[in-house]
């Protein structure tokens, strides 16, 4: 059996910047509903630390008042 490792914030892009549907990350990434749910409100709540738009290569973020 192939086990697949996704992050919090893969699921982040798939809702919020390619606008799946949480019925949709399920079906194509085969999580269960309450994973997807569960990882898009650690999210909502970690938005800061996790964001993709914030983050450089390696990992560190960028700081708010920095220009991309």
């Amino acid at each position: 059996m192939h086990t697949a490792i996704f992050t919090v914030a893969d699921v982040a892009v798939w809702h919020e910047r390619m606008g799946l549907t949480a019925d949709r990350i399920c079906d194509e990434y085969g999580l269960t509903l309450s994973e997807v749910h569960a990882a898009l409100a650690y999210y909502f709540d970690h938005k800061r630390e996790i964001d993709p738009e914030r983050r450089l290569p390696g990992g560190l973020l960028r700081l708010a008042d920095e220009t991309a």
